[in-house]
């Protein structure tokens, strides 16, 4: 919860909530089809990698299907799934993966972790990408 504080400008008086800092938004709780996942931001190297691949290897005929079924495999490294009440289960295996994540909702999932990390879909970025394509 954010705290409201009062700061002056010369002579006028502003409400603010305080922004807590980045490292404080270590993950986000997200439900899909009854089930919780903690979504976790990604590090700074896989970030960039993902960020430089993951919008090619998508594309028909240019993408390549191994290069980002690799890319999703990492993403799932940043994600959890409620197995009980406060018990969290990394998704670090394909066996974990298929267990916990329908095909209905891999594409969430992926774009989730991208745009928690980095703000990818949320900013516009992937629109300007598809403009910029087609």
């Amino acid at each position: 919860m954010r705290k409201e504080k009062t700061i002056t400008v010369g002579e006028k008086n502003f409400k603010i909530k305080e922004v807590p800092p980045i490292e404080a938004l270590d993950h986000k709780l997200i439900e899909i089809a009854a089930k919780r996942y903690r979504v976790k931001s990604m590090d700074v190297f896989d970030a960039r990698r993902v960020a430089y691949e993951f919008p090619i290897t998508m594309m028909p005929r240019i993408g390549d299907y191994a290069d980002n079924e690799k890319l999703f495999r990492l993403l799932m490294k940043y994600v959890e799934v409620e197995i009980s009440p406060n018990n969290w289960q990394a998704l670090t295996t394909d066996e974990l993966i298929r267990q916990h994540v329908s095909p209905k909702d891999f594409a969430r999932l992926e774009r989730e972790v991208v745009d928690f990390t980095t703000g990818f879909f949320s900013d516009g970025n992937a629109s300007n990408i598809v403009l910029t394509i087609g």
